[in-house]
Order: C-alpha cells, then structure tokens, then sequence
C-alpha cells in the first residue's frame, strides 16, 4: 500500500513515511487533521500512530476507528498536556515528562532532552511563542517503544525574542534530537500547524 492509498482508505488522517537519522525511509506514519476531542482523549487515541510497515499502520487504523473504551491500565499507555506559549513552558514540559516515563522508560532522560528541544523550537520559531500561543505534547507508550509529539502554531517567519534573558534551554539544537531518538521528523498540517516527533526504542 501506498501513503495515498492508505489516505484514502482513512479519511482525516495524513499518512507519510519517515527518513532515519541516515536518511533513508523509515517508520511509517498517520497525523490526526484535527485534534482530538475530548471523548477520544479519554478513550485514549493517538493523534499520531507509527508502524514499520503500511499494512501494520492500516490495522492500527482500523483499532483507532474501531475502539471501545479501555480500562484503566490501558488509559495510561496515552497522555497529553496544553502548555502557555511562555518561557515557563519548556521547564513545565521537562517536568510532565519526567513525571510520566521516570518509572516506566528507562530513557526517560533522553525523551525529556527531546521534549526539551522541540518545545523551544517551538517558542522561538512558530506562532506558540507569539503572545496567547499554546503548544500541546503527547506521549504514548507501547511494549516496544516511547513516542513523543509535539504540536507549535505553526511558522511565522521570525524567530521570537524574549526581554531581559534568553530560554536556559535554547542553543543545543535539534543535533539532540539526532542523537537520541531512534526515529523522529516533523511535518506541517493541513490546518497550518506544525508537528515534530520522536521514537524511542525501550
């Protein structure tokens, strides 16, 4: 199957194919179009889902269409958070991480380290950091993998600045990201939001 065919057997989802950190094609991928609504957060469904192969990714579309509410235990293999577009985001993302994977990943380290970069990317390059912009994270868990996603308002041309002091965590770079994450990318929506993510092998 094709990204084009599996878009249109899945309405609302864009599906695309990641390059490795080498460059070549990687995980497959489907991004929500639109955000989750509240009932689905609950249900705990993914904004964002990843396989190793096309066919792998159609079931876990399929699942995602055709879910039933899930116990407890399952819930907490999904979270999100709506952080301020402010300063004081990266800090409190920093700690929402730590707080979910610290006992259930052991690179828990490192996925706080990418949450970190990316939300600053976020900040500095995108419409969050204009005044009233938000960002929003996900995490989900599997038996093989973390997967982190983060969503900024999408680009405005100029990176922000910010009085008196700069982000403590600003000017590593996304070469973090490299080096950490097993699989990542980014991509823009159709909605003109921006989406950038990170897989972390267990």
């Amino acid at each position: 199957m094709t990204p084009a065919q599996l878009s249109s057997a899945h309405p609302g989802w864009t599906i695309f194919r990641s390059r490795g950190a080498a460059g070549d094609p990687a995980a497959w991928y489907a991004t929500r179009d639109q955000r989750l609504s509240d009932a689905e957060l609950y249900r705990g469904a993914a904004a964002t889902l990843a396989a190793d192969t096309p066919e792998e990714l159609h079931a876990l579309l399929v699942a995602q269409h055709d879910a039933g509410p899930l116990s407890p235990s399952d819930q907490e293999l999904f979270a999100a958070v709506e952080l301020p577009g402010t300063k004081a985001a990266v800090p409190m993302l920093r700690r929402w991480v730590r707080a979910l994977c610290s006992g259930s990943s052991r690179r828990a380290g490192d996925l706080e380290l990418i949450a970190s970069e990316y939300a600053t990317n976020a900040l500095w390059h995108s419409a969050s950091g204009l005044p009233g912009g938000r960002l929003r994270a996900e995490i989900q868990h599997s038996a093989d993998n973390v997967r982190l996603t983060v969503y900024d308002g999408g680009p405005i041309g100029v990176s922000q600045t910010w009085p008196d002091e700069q982000l403590d965590e600003h000017g590593r770079g996304l070469m973090l990201v490299a080096a950490y994450a097993d699989d990542y990318g980014d991509r823009r929506l159709p909605d003109g939001r921006h989406v950038a993510w990170a897989l972390l092998n267990r």
